[in-house]
Formats: structure tokens, sequence, C-alpha cells
């Protein structure tokens, strides 16, 4: 399966860099949002109220592993869907480019919140770390949608290997969230 998996990165670096750079364009985008238009106060508000609510109930209504399937989900259900329409490719942009939006937004909000050490420390450990498998297994699936409408595949095997591999990638992200999720709430807890 590993040598299927690296073959097709090979096969579709062109994509999987297309995808990759429209989220990292979106994730700057989404930090010069936070900083000129009045959203990026309202969300940092939403942000801190969010956290503020949950750390009053110890983080008992916190469950990360629900809330990143259901995101997950979410988009696996809008990626498939887009197969059948005529603009599959730019439905698959628009996810990438909204989701990069509002990491960047996130980011920015975190920083506001926490400042520059406590919101490098949390931003690594909440964003960073998680994102990087989450996304990379988003953008494997995506390309696996383009090659389906396209049908450029001609091994189900193939689509297999792809699909267990991304979605392996997007459930490491979700369990390393839960799992490091109590250093985050430290993190917080001790800033305020």
């Amino acid at each position: 399966m590993t040598k299927k998996i690296i073959m097709y990165i090979r096969e579709n670096i062109k994509d999987i860099t297309i995808f990759a750079c429209l989220y990292f364009v979106a994730v700057v985008i989404g930090i010069i949002m936070y900083n000129v238009l009045p959203i990026g106060h309202e969300y940092k508000e939403l942000i801190t109220n969010t956290l503020d609510g949950t750390k009053l109930d110890n983080f008992a209504g916190v469950n990360i592993i629900v809330n990143g399937i259901k995101h997950n989900a979410l988009f696996l259900l809008i990626a498939v869907s887009a197969i059948f329409t005529y603009i599959c490719t730019i439905i698959l942009s628009s996810l990438f480019v909204v989701k990069g939006i509002s990491t960047g937004i996130y980011i920015s909000s975190l920083y506001s919140i926490l400042g520059p050490i406590r919101g490098t420390e949390f931003v690594f450990l909440d964003v960073l770390i998680p994102q990087v498998f989450c996304v990379f297994g988003l953008i494997l699936f995506a390309t696996l949608i383009t090659n389906i409408k396209k049908t450029r595949f001609n091994e189900p095997l193939n689509i297999l290997s792809v699909s267990v591999f991304s979605l392996s990638l997007m459930s490491f992200s979700i369990a390393f969230e839960q799992l490091i999720s109590s250093v985050c709430i430290n993190i917080y807890t001790n800033i305020s």
C-alpha cells in the first residue's frame, strides 16, 4: 500500500501542489482579514467567550473528536458530492479557500488572545501539527475526487488505498488534537 500511495503522490504532485498553495494563500488572506476587517475582533470575542465558558465548566463540554469528525465529514461529503457537478474543481478549491481563511483568522485570534509566546505554543500544538496531517489528508482526498471525475483511475484498489490513507491522516489529526487538548487548556488557563 505504501508504494501505491507514494506513486499516487508522484503522479499527482501538480494537483497536490495547487490545492496546498490555495490553502496556504487562504491562510495568509485569513490573517490579513483578521487584522483589517471588523470580523477579526468579533471572532476574537467569540473565541474568548467560548474558551471562558468552557473554562468555567472545567472544559467538560469540549469534545474535540466529535467536532473533528463532524467538520471533516462535512468536507468529505461536499467533496464527494462535487463529483456529480460540472464545477468539481471549483467546489474543491473553494473548500480549501474557506478552510484556509478560517484557519488564518483562528491563528490570528489565538495570538491576539494569548500573546506571542503562549500564542505560538498554542498554535503549534492546536493548529499547526494537526492541520499538517488533516490538510494533507484532505488534499489527497480532493485529488482523488478530481481523478475520479476525470476518469483517470483504472484500479479500484488505488481508490481504496488513497481513501484509507487520507482518512487515516485525518483521524490521526483528530486523535492528536484530543490528546494534546489538556496541554492547550493549561496554556489558556495560565494566561487568564
